[in-house]
């Protein structure tokens, strides 16, 4: 009884579509026979099986919840023995999404000459028998169907298989053409359902003011660069003229002196013949 009590712990998944009224069926199954039971949902309300038939499926080790609201989340079921009376926990996790299905890639913006992807599933990984893309242009690509995908071309198939649900489309070099609103088209290979979405492929460019604000910086920069030269220049120069004002030619500065001294020398000299 231990191992199958340690497989308990395993969440199971219940899955519901966003116009479900309700969920048909939840059922808790344990390895001994059930005294009692309940189930609550993630907003904590708590609920109970039906008498009668609760009193035909518990000897089975069974619970049935019937006709339960559709609220995504985490629900627990719980239920006890007379053999066991320790308190069992089974988790529920209920998963909604929209019957159509949904689209992955919404709107998508990139440069020109990039490839990118679109995609597009069904709900649950349901399986699908054609997928198809509308271009801006209106022309249609179909690029998968249940027995063949496109592998090549500029608008080609993109996903995991028509048989997990995935829709979807590379393009190869995007160009003027490819921006604008894309349709994806899928059917369903249960009901045959056709479920339309519309995606929005965006042309990324550098914006003006960007552009603005590098020019502006360029010249900042080339312009304290031409004055970072100019005063290196100017002081090489400035240097230069000082270097050869005090190289002057030593001869003549001796000469002058020369001069003085002997004028002076005639001056202070007295005369001996007046004496």
């Amino acid at each position: 009884m231990a191992e199958e009590l340690n497989t308990l712990n395993d969440i199971k998944q219940v899955h519901a579509y966003d116009t479900d009224k309700n969920i048909e069926l939840f059922t808790c199954e344990v390895p001994f026979i059930i005294y009692d039971c309940y189930l609550r949902d993630p907003n904590n309300t708590v609920y109970f099986p039906d008498a009668i038939r609760f009193e035909r499926t518990r000897t089975y080790g069974q619970c049935h919840f019937s006709n339960m609201p559709v609220i995504a989340g985490s629900w627990i079921c719980g239920a006890r023995g007379h053999d066991y009376a320790k308190e069992v926990l089974q988790n529920f996790e209920v998963i909604v999404k929209p019957k159509v299905g949904e689209v992955l890639t919404e709107s998508l913006k990139l440069r020109r000459g990039k490839a990118v992807e679109l995609i597009c599933q069904s709900a649950f990984e349901e399986p699908l028998t054609h997928c198809a893309f509308i271009d801006p242009l209106g022309r249609v690509h179909l690029v998968g169907t249940a027995h063949s995908i496109k592998t090549a071309g500029h608008v080609k198939y993109y996903g995991r298989g028509l048989l997990w649900g995935d829709c979807g489309a590379q393009i190869m070099e995007t160009n003027s053409d490819d921006y604008g609103i894309w349709k994806c088209q899928f059917v369903t290979f249960a009901d045959k359902r056709t479920s339309i979405f519309t995606l929005r492929l965006r042309e990324s460019v550098i914006p003006g003011s960007a552009i603005g604000l590098g020019v502006g910086i360029t010249i900042i920069l080339v312009l304290l660069l031409g004055l970072l030269l100019a005063t290196v220049v100017y002081r090489r120069r400035n240097r230069t003229a000082q270097h050869n004002f005090t190289s002057s030619d030593p001869l003549e500065a001796n000469s002058s002196n020369s001069v003085v001294m002997t004028t002076l020398g005639s001056f202070e000299q007295p005369s001996i013949g007046r004496l």
